[in-house]
């Protein structure tokens, strides 16, 4: 259920209905208008000019809470709302983290290494544990958060680092069976053209799925890039955010 109609769809939903709701009494209003003046008397010219006011100030400021990141930030720092908002809804994911993050190519090579030359280390796929994965490439990520939508960049500070940048093209929150908070996206990441050597790739598609803890300031869990997929070289890992 909560894949098929997430967070997004639920606040989307609400916030047309609640629009419908308002835009429906405005029509009933000014249809009715003139047997609201008969009724009211004289204080229909108080009340009419002030309906006439509150009416467009009440949508404004539903889209204003709705489509504002300001204002899920400030909700979210609330003791009561921001706990209500962390355990129901989920929690806030806004700000910069520390991105750490291993691979698989160090197996890869070694594998590689096996198939090439018989005086290579033989490489057993059922001790895969023998060879490490590769040691944790340090980047910093920066995800913006609102009621509906969240987006993440990531990128390496250091300009030896092989990856430039990286940014998600979909990003999905839900939680588990168990009511534990879960992070699933696809990226794009770009390389530096002038690290690409052999068979890189200058830029290609990818995914993770993280979990996130109750607190909000760490999500850990496994990525997917597609990159040199056809010769069977694309790569995995584990993958962890630290707030920063």
């Amino acid at each position: 259920m909560q894949k098929l109609l997430g967070i997004k769809f639920w606040v989307t939903a609400f916030t047309g209905w609640l629009l419908g709701g308002i835009a429906f009494a405005v029509m009933v209003y000014s249809y009715l208008r003139e047997s609201v003046r008969a009724l009211l008397g004289g204080w229909s010219d108080r009340l009419i000019p002030a309906a006439d006011t509150a009416v467009p100030m009440l949508m404004g400021l539903v889209v204003l809470v709705v489509f504002n990141r300001q204002v899920w930030c400030w909700a979210c720092r609330r003791r009561v709302v921001g706990r209500i908002l962390q355990r129901r809804v989920f929690p806030d994911l806004n700000g910069e983290w520390r991105v750490e993050l291993t691979s698989n190519f160090p197996r890869l090579d070694a594998m590689q290494a096996a198939a090439r030359s018989v005086k290579a280390p033989r490489y057993d796929t059922r001790a895969f544990e023998a060879v490490p994965l590769s040691s944790p490439l340090v980047l910093r990520a920066r995800i913006t958060q609102d009621w509906i939508d969240v987006r993440m960049e990531l990128w390496s500070e250091d300009p030896a680092s092989r990856i430039e940048r990286s940014v998600t093209t979909s990003f999905d929150l839900s939680r588990g069976p168990d009511g534990t908070p879960t992070v699933a996206y696809f990226y794009r990441q770009t390389n530096r053209a002038e690290s690409l050597t052999g068979t890189s790739q200058e830029s290609f598609d990818g995914a993770a799925r993280l979990v996130v803890a109750e607190d909000g300031t760490s999500m850990s869990g496994l990525y997917l890039a597609r990159g040199n997929w056809d010769s069977g070289l694309n790569t995995a890992g584990t993958i962890r955010f630290t707030r920063i």
